[in-house]
């Protein structure tokens, strides 16, 4: 499923206008790359982490 959203992603990366905008779909791609690594790493993607520090 990511592969083919990262395809995509990068068509509309290709034809963007704005750095702003390429910037933003940048980002999305590196968090599709980055849940695709972990699928097949893993076999699953952490999407939250709680974390305490003292008590």
């Amino acid at each position: 499923m990511g592969l083919p959203a990262v395809t995509l992603l990068s068509v509309w990366l290709w034809h963007t206008r704005t750095k702003l905008s390429g910037g933003a779909i940048g980002l999305i791609i590196g968090g599709a790359l980055g849940n695709t690594a972990d699928r097949i790493r893993s076999r699953a993607v952490t999407d939250f982490l709680d974390l305490h520090v003292g008590q």
